[in-house]
């Protein structure tokens, strides 16, 4: 590997090591990193010139090194590979506050639309309509799966019908924000500030993901997210967005994804499949909470005995 990062980057490190997921090494007090790029390769550019913004505004992003080329994409076996600087010295487990502090800080960068990931009804539908041909056809080899898909994709139904039904209600958008596609439970803010992993759009998006995540692994994440009301004046915008987002179970597809590409056992599911009522409560909470704030349209089948709130 020290051949390849001599070439490209003309950078000369004693010493490369190797992480499971990617290389690493030391020059003058910088860490590097260098990184499969695991995106479709249009998305580079625009995700390149993003970066760049954010460091102009003192963002602590990863910064991408560019090669010899002036490329921000290095081929190696023909492999598509990364090289970024880290800028944030200090690496911890994510906080709720983490990722509210880093959307608002960076709010409002203009972007190629490449990066753009705020039509969810579109994206949600199509995705839903993927899944469903796809189990017409596989779905005799995951039992488990067959017999679950059904309540999850009418989940995502509701949740498509809520923000198409919102959207169309509201005359004033929200802004946008670099956010992430998902925030996964082990994330810490290496991973926050890693440029790989941005996209553009609501706020809510990686507050949502991130309670999801939490709550289906055992955190009682409903203290935060009622701090988090507390703290910022949402919109009825972004209040009916957030439960939008709640509704929709990408919790369980994402595993449904991974199980079908072989990646995952369908045991996996169970974690998720023992906590359906208790989710079924959380939601409903959080409807009964924001109803004292704002009228949004509810969603009868959730009116259910509300979680504990303390």
């Amino acid at each position: 590997m020290n051949n390849y990062i001599n070439y490209y980057y003309h950078l000369y490190p004693k010493e490369i090591y190797q992480h499971p997921n990617f290389f690493y090494f030391k020059l003058q007090n910088d860490f590097y990193y260098f990184i499969p790029y695991n995106r479709p390769l249009l998305e580079i550019g625009p995700l390149y010139e993003l970066t760049i913004r954010m460091l102009n505004i003192n963002s602590l992003t990863h910064e991408i090194i560019l090669n010899y080329l002036s490329q921000p994409v290095s081929f190696i076996d023909n492999k598509p590979y990364i090289l970024f600087k880290r800028r944030l010295k200090e690496d911890k487990n994510l906080s709720l506050k983490d990722i509210i502090f880093f959307n608002q800080v960076h709010t409002n960068i203009q972007t190629n639309n490449l990066l753009n990931r705020s039509n969810w009804g579109e994206l949600w539908s199509k995705k839903i309509d993927y899944f469903e041909e796809q189990i017409s056809q596989v779905g005799k080899n995951y039992p488990l799966v067959r017999e679950s898909i059904n309540y999850f994709i009418g989940l995502a139904e509701n949740a498509i019908a809520y923000i198409n039904n919102t959207l169309n209600e509201q005359l004033i958008i929200e802004s946008l924000s670099v956010a992430h596609k998902r925030i996964k439970k082990n994330y810490t803010l290496f991973d926050l500030y890693n440029p790989l992993t941005y996209i553009i759009d609501y706020q809510v998006r990686d507050i949502g993901e991130y309670i999801k995540e939490s709550f289906f692994h055992d955190k009682n994440v409903w203290l935060e997210l009622k701090e988090y009301l507390l703290e910022n004046q949402l919109s009825t915008f972004s209040l009916q967005l957030l439960y939008a987002r709640l509704l929709y179970p990408s919790y369980y597809f994402d595993k449904y994804e991974e199980i079908i590409e072989g990646n995952l056992k369908e045991e996996s599911l169970l974690i998720i499949l023992k906590k359906v009522d208790a989710y079924e409560l959380f939601l409903d909470t959080y409807y009964n909470y924001i109803i004292n704030k704002t009228l949004i349209p509810p969603i009868p089948w959730l009116n259910k005995t509300t979680y504990n709130l303390d």
